[in-house]
């Protein structure tokens, strides 16, 4: 907020009214008061040279007079008994005159052997004229700051524009007419140009893939179809098989398209852990007979998105099973944490190196797949502020998805009370204790 335009703009004038005010007040009350006094010493040093040139008392009297100064009578008297003086002038044997100074008052005081004259100017200060003066100067610096306000009011509607695309807001065109031809209404136009192409952009790219999934997905159904025509049981459900996981692999790159480009809704949701692996499963065409992934406890259940947490387990689960030194994957939990293990090397670089997408290892040009895995993996996990740890204990990898699981030992469907009860007992007997152990084990590393 301190570093606004418009804040700068507040404190700027602010300060510029705190100095005009001031030295209003500097000319309304400290101004006249010095000018009185130069004005009265002028007159003192005049009525001074009059006397040297034998002027009279009468003389000097309608001087004063002809020059606006009035003779006090009712305070003469009180003037008699204390007379603080500023500055005397002893004028000759005749005479004298002073400049008297009673509280906010300035007198001229002519005093001879027999009386003594008091005048005053009778001009007063004029404070209506200071108060309109002051009213000028306060209505300009208003308008000034009210103009200078409107002329920079669109920047800051441009601005919430630009934050509201930049959070993924639906991109539309500002209204130009609330801007002028200058440097802000550039910038506005600037603006449009960029939805516009950003628009064409979109459109260009919806229609690409539209066109690539109609020409990908079409020799699919066409082989999926010929392969239902086969005799050979065995055969037919192999290609069937191969067919289902193409049609898989381009829902998954749409997908992560649609997570590319932010167009992707979440739609969170509570399911268990069993029967995410089991549509895992499905996904990576797992024969039942030769199942190499071991589900530690089945009845934990997890709070996501299931199709994409279901993505990124499977991509997971997938580079688990082609690296691992026996072929066989391990998938357990540790409090509000899914934890996927396999044997193996550890990984030769950072985490964050094999997030890159197309990533290849220098030493190993020539591994598995495009490179693309743990790239979906990161995208799918922060499109739902999940995180992915790794460690490496004893020649075991350990792929750790923070705080996605919501609750543990949650009761199976179609289990019985008694079960349910056993499973409660058990949950609180040596074999929970054995398991937390274990994942303790694992935690720790």
């Amino acid at each position: 907020m301190r570093h606004s335009i418009f804040f700068t703009i507040n404190v700027l004038f602010l300060v510029a009214l705190v100095l005009f005010l001031t030295f209003s007040y500097f000319y309304a009350h400290v101004q006249p008061e010095v000018e009185s006094l130069r004005q009265y010493n002028n007159i003192a040093a005049s009525i001074n040279r009059l006397l040297k040139y034998d002027a009279s008392i009468d003389e000097i009297r309608a001087y004063l007079k002809n020059i606006n100064f009035v003779e006090i009578k009712d305070i003469r008297d009180k003037m008699k008994l204390e007379l603080p003086s500023v500055m005397p002038y002893s004028l000759d044997r005749r005479a004298s005159v002073k400049i008297l100074q009673v509280y906010n008052d300035i007198y001229i005081l002519i005093q001879t052997h027999r009386d003594i004259f008091v005048y005053k100017d009778s001009t007063h200060f004029s404070w209506s004229r200071y108060q309109i003066i002051t009213l000028i100067g306060v209505l300009a610096l208003l308008l000034t700051y009210f103009l200078l306000v409107k002329r920079l009011l669109p920047l800051r509607i441009l601005r919430h524009d630009i934050v509201r695309a930049s959070k993924g807001g639906t991109l539309k065109e500002v209204d130009m007419s609330l801007y002028q031809k200058d440097e802000i209404g550039q910038l506005a136009l600037s603006f449009n140009m960029a939805v516009g192409r950003i628009k064409a952009l979109n459109q260009s790219r919806e229609l690409f893939l539209r066109s690539i999934m109609h020409e990908l997905k079409t020799p699919i159904t066409v082989g999926r179809i010929t392969a239902e025509m086969l005799e050979d049981q065995k055969q037919k459900e192999r290609l069937c098989k191969v067919f289902e996981r193409l049609n898989q692999l381009i829902d998954e790159f749409a997908r992560v398209e649609e997570l590319a480009s932010k167009s992707y809704n979440l739609n969170k949701s509570e399911f268990l852990l069993v029967d995410l692996i089991n549509f895992v499963k499905k996904m990576l065409l797992i024969d039942a007979l030769n199942d190499p992934i071991e589900l530690v406890e089945s009845s934990d259940l997890v709070k996501a998105d299931f199709e994409l947490f279901a993505l990124s387990v499977k991509n997971l689960l997938d580079n688990a099973i082609k690296y691992s030194t026996n072929g066989k994957v391990k998938v357990q939990s540790s409090k509000c944490d899914l934890i996927i293990s396999n044997l193996g090397e550890p990984l030769k670089m950072s985490l964050n190196e094999y997030f890159k997408p197309y990533f290849k290892e220098k030493k190993n040009p020539n591994s598995k797949g495009f490179g693309l895995g743990m790239y979906i993996i990161k995208n799918t996990l922060d499109a739902q502020d999940l995180k992915i740890d790794y460690s490496y204990k004893d020649g075991t990898n350990y792929f750790i998805i923070k705080d996605c699981i919501v609750e543990s030992f949650c009761a199976l469907p179609g289990q019985d009370s008694k079960s349910k009860d056993s499973r409660g007992k058990d949950s609180k007997g040596k074999d929970s204790k054995s398991r937390d152990s274990k994942n303790l084990e694992v935690f720790d590393v």
